[in-house]
């Protein structure tokens, strides 16, 4: 291991002084001096170690540009672990996610979880991957611990959302310098990620224009798309990557080509069927329009997360307080984990006396696992599978952004009192900010 990376990261170091962290750590250092050489070695598949490494030597290489507070406080969060339940356990729970790249985020909120525990529980009460029930279930408790007069569990998850990719400017570049005689404004269908999509389009946008006025009003077959005129120098495409192409005759060096926007539902479709029932006739909502499945996802990510909560209470423990802790690395998830827990949001209005409607506000359907049961539109589907879950706490592991919240179960056959829900808030407060 490099001297001054076991220096700064004692614990880490330790744990895994028998991984090919130690010699990846030696041959960063030896190439650190080099702008970009890190990065490189990196992509060439130098390491083994990969995003581990990364976030170890990122803070004493000079031309990484990285913060030292994710490798730091991993640093301070094994310690404490290690302090409450010995290195073995440590290392038989983490070194290897740690050391995987695909595991690699689900692991640093394991151990930030862990390390809350370890100062949440009372001393020497700390267990990790602990059994449930006989081996042949095998099930078992990612954390657990004792506070007080109650026996906790705790399962650990993190939601994986990405956000839609971003328009590359080189994409863009490509298809606004088309060579051709005038300018032109370009309206996308769907999104353009690949040479051979850009490639399409450009052979699109340049066939429309040699065979302008070849488009009558029953259109042409261009590129194997139907082209319809709108007038002389507008026309639609009926399907493919592009919409709309505007020629402009007077000013060739006027072009912008428009990326399709990207959305998706924020109810599930099923829910929405219930609700939308009750609108008056002829009321379009966005859920009635046609998306194109390039550019809309008509799954929500709160029935994402309900699904999640379905396989990790089947984790949980009869008869213990049940936590389920739940990573949200985009700030928008917190969100759909409240619409998972407590129920969608829609807005509805009112109809007034003369015919005319009045806004009445945002509503929750009472869908959710969370919902009091005398609320509940369905107890049996919806609140008694989730009697075993005691409260769902969810974490961001950003020190500019953090965000905590524990949302308690009304219906929970073991309860988490309002005092230890805070408690716990305060904790995973103090780790992420």
């Amino acid at each position: 291991m490099d001297e001054f990376v076991a220096k700064r990261f004692p614990t880490l170091s330790d744990l895994l002084r028998d991984t090919t962290l130690p010699g990846d750590t030696l041959k960063a250092r030896s190439i650190c001096n080099e702008h970009g050489a890190f990065a490189d070695a990196r992509t060439e598949g130098m390491f083994k170690s990969g995003r581990l490494l990364y976030i170890v030597c990122a803070p004493v290489m000079p031309h990484c540009h990285e913060t030292s507070s994710e490798s730091d406080r991993l640093e301070d969060d094994l310690t404490a672990i290690v302090k409450a339940c010995g290195r073995d356990k440590v290392r038989s729970a983490f070194v290897s996610k740690l050391l995987n790249d695909d595991q690699f985020e689900d692991a640093c909120y394991e151990v930030a979880c862990a390390g809350v525990a370890a100062k949440f529980f009372d001393d020497d009460t700390l267990g990790l991957e602990a059994l449930i029930g006989s081996k042949s279930e095998a099930k078992n408790s990612d954390i657990c611990g004792t506070k007080g007069e109650h026996e906790y569990r705790v399962e650990v998850t993190v939601v994986h959302e990405r956000l839609p990719g971003a328009v590359d400017p080189d994409i863009t570049e490509r298809l606004e310098t088309i060579n051709l005689p005038v300018g032109y404004n370009v309206l996308l269908r769907k999104p353009v990620r690949f040479h051979s999509q850009v490639e399409q389009v450009v052979s699109i946008i340049k066939d429309v224009y040699d065979h302008r006025e070849d488009i009558c009003d029953d259109g042409l077959d261009v590129c194997g798309f139907r082209v319809l005129p709108s007038s002389s120098s507008q026309f639609q495409v009926k399907t493919g990557p592009v919409s709309d192409i505007v020629f402009i005759n007077d000013d060739p060096q006027n072009r912008m080509v428009s990326h399709p926007a990207q959305s998706r539902s924020l109810m599930d479709p099923n829910e929405w069927l219930e609700l939308s029932a009750k609108n008056p006739a002829g009321c379009v909502t966005s859920a009635d329009i046609d998306h194109d499945k390039d550019t809309h996802k008509t799954m929500p990510v709160s029935t994402k997360i309900w699904q999640i909560l379905g396989r990790k209470r089947l984790q949980c423990e009869a008869g213990k307080c049940n936590i389920i802790a739940m990573g949200v690395a985009l700030p928008v998830s917190s969100q759909h984990v409240a619409d998972a827990l407590l129920g969608p949001v829609s807005a509805y209005y009112v109809r007034l006396p003369n015919g005319t409607f009045q806004s009445g506000g945002f509503r929750r359907k009472p869908s959710g696992p969370f919902v009091p049961e005398k609320s509940s539109e369905d107890v049996a589907t919806n609140i008694a599978p989730f009697r075993i879950v005691s409260a769902v706490a969810t974490f961001r592991l950003d020190r500019f952004n953090p965000e905590v919240e524990v949302y308690r179960n009304p219906n929970a056959t073991v309860t988490l009192c309002q005092k230890q829900a805070k408690q716990l808030k305060e904790r995973f407060l103090a780790r992420c900010s």
